[in-house]
């Protein structure tokens, strides 16, 4: 069982609560029971041409809402996890040559079940602030969120700030492919990212996490 100690950030009427009693060493060390993996991969994709980690994360279709109404061990679960995702962006950079990281959030099926959920909005406006405090360093090269839909817009323009002068690095598009496949391969190798989003048929991920 664990004693969780919550920072609570009032934003526009909105209160954003962040687990805040481990050490950044803790979360990379914590092993998620299986529920939280199965239900929550990401993976490290490839390399850009200097040198930087590309990850994905498919964020619209994470059920978090579920995961917050069920007991406390598992929402907490699921809390360190997210942040051990964010913490593991970080060191991949640190431990690159480019000393930088770049990710790709895919939006797609994102939904009204989750964005109309006040505790659901608060956690994932709570992953905001704690990107931003491991990006501050410059260890964000680009971002990309794409299959964004209106629901998520919204959402968007609550987070947004917490990231301050980094979120001109993060560009966002709708489900518009034409539009933002073309941007994305600006930055991105074909062979080191996923065919739906430009790459190369058959492309491996370096690691899958989850």
């Amino acid at each position: 069982m664990y004693c969780t100690i919550y920072l609570t950030i009032s934003l526009w009427g909105i209160s954003i609560a962040t687990a805040s009693n481990l050490t950044d060493a803790e979360i990379l060390a914590y092993d998620s029971p299986p529920i939280v993996q199965e239900n929550f991969p990401y993976y490290l994709s490839g390399y850009d041409e200097d040198g930087a980690p590309i990850w994905v994360f498919e964020l619209g279709k994470w059920d978090v809402r579920t995961f917050l109404e069920k007991d406390n061990e598992t929402a907490f679960a699921m809390d360190v996890a997210c942040d051990q995702m964010l913490l593991r962006f970080k060191e991949s950079a640190i431990n690159s040559q480019a000393k930088q990281f770049l990710y790709i959030c895919d939006m797609d099926k994102y939904s009204l079940r989750q964005a109309s959920h006040l505790r659901t909005v608060q956690f994932v406006l709570s992953k905001f602030l704690r990107l931003g405090q491991i990006i501050q360093s410059g260890y964000l090269k680009q971002a990309w969120i794409v299959n964004a839909n209106y629901l998520w817009d919204r959402v968007w323009q609550l987070g947004r700030p917490l990231l301050g002068a980094l979120a001109s690095n993060i560009d966002v598009y709708g489900y518009n492919k034409e539009v933002w496949k073309p941007r994305l391969l600006k930055y991105l190798p074909r062979d080191q990212i996923p065919e739906w989003y430009g790459g190369l048929p058959n492309h491996k991920p370096v690691r899958v996490f989850g």
